[in-house]
């Protein structure tokens, strides 16, 4: 049997513990996608442990769920969706709107960072309406130097993710890479009251 669904992550010592299926959904994604340079998915059933599928579109920025997992997911299977992310950043847009079909999801970076998030409130279209207000508010703090331009960039996605997370949207854990690690200690004071005066707005209209 795989990973049953009270097996979730948690953050122990700086690390993301995992249940073994995760883990060996993780090495999978880790070894090929490091080898090929694409972004590559597992997805199995979280209820029976069954691995529905192994996917790739080819793509150093994207990955698909398949025909397979589709029909899963209408079949209200409890999915979980394995995937590596080149570029070592946060969860996408598109990558919370799995959540739509998938119970959780993992992206697992290059450069040793490691993102989930799962279902709670739901994101709907929050990811984008988020971005849009963090985009604007990290463009007048580059402007007026606060923040420096690439450490906005590469920060960008875990900060929506964090505010998705703390107005209930989605439950997400973030182990950050060396270069977003830094850059967040670095605007440390900043970015959480970013974070929390955006959650407070996006709370209200809700």
């Amino acid at each position: 049997m795989g990973a049953r669904l009270r097996e979730l992550p948690h953050i122990v010592g700086g690390e993301l513990r995992l249940a073994p299926q995760d883990a060996a959904a993780r090495d999978y994604v880790m070894s090929i996608g490091r080898i090929t340079g694409l972004e590559l998915a597992v997805i199995y059933d979280a209820e029976t442990g069954a691995e529905i599928e192994r996917v790739t579109a080819g793509q150093t920025d994207r990955v698909q769920i398949g025909p397979r997992s589709l029909e899963a997911a209408r079949l209200r299977r409890q999915l979980v969706l394995h995937h590596n992310h080149p570029s070592g950043g946060s969860l996408s847009a598109l990558d919370i709107q799995c959540l739509g079909l998938t119970r959780s999801i993992f992206a697992h970076g290059h450069d040793g960072s490691c993102y989930f998030a799962s279902r709670a409130g739901g994101a709907g279209d929050l990811w984008l309406r988020i971005g849009a207000s963090l985009k604007g508010r990290l463009g007048e703090a580059i402007a007026d130097g606060s923040i420096l331009r690439h450490e906005a960039s590469i920060l960008y996605a875990h900060l929506v993710n964090c505010t998705l997370a703390r107005v209930g949207a989605i439950r997400y854990l973030a182990i950050l890479g060396p270069g977003a690690e830094l850059a967040f200690a670095d605007n440390r004071k900043f970015l959480l009251r970013l974070i929390r005066e955006t959650s407070g707005y996006h709370a209200r209209a809700a």
